[in-house]
């Protein structure tokens, strides 16, 4: 949400205007936590709102969400293993 120049509500507003760049995800990451930032955000046109630390997982499953990834059954089994 905070950003030098323009803020990240000022910038979804700005790109829900520019026709070649409208349909790009945005992932609003910020340490504003209330529902008010989150609403605003997703209002605005955010894909996604992670709050600051984000989990690596939320991250992650976030990014390839919005590129049309899913992770594999095999590396989710994975994962869990090792944890």
């Amino acid at each position: 949400v905070e950003m030098p120049r323009m803020n990240g509500f000022e910038f979804l507003a700005l790109k829900a205007n520019l026709q070649d760049h409208k349909d790009i995800p945005v992932i609003m990451l910020t340490s504003r936590t209330s529902d008010k930032h989150r609403n605003k955000a997703m209002e605005l046109g955010a894909s996604v709102f992670l709050n600051k630390p984000p989990k690596d997982e939320d991250f992650v499953n976030a990014v390839l969400r919005l590129t049309g990834h899913q992770r594999s059954e095999s590396s989710t089994r994975q994962r869990e293993a090792v944890q």
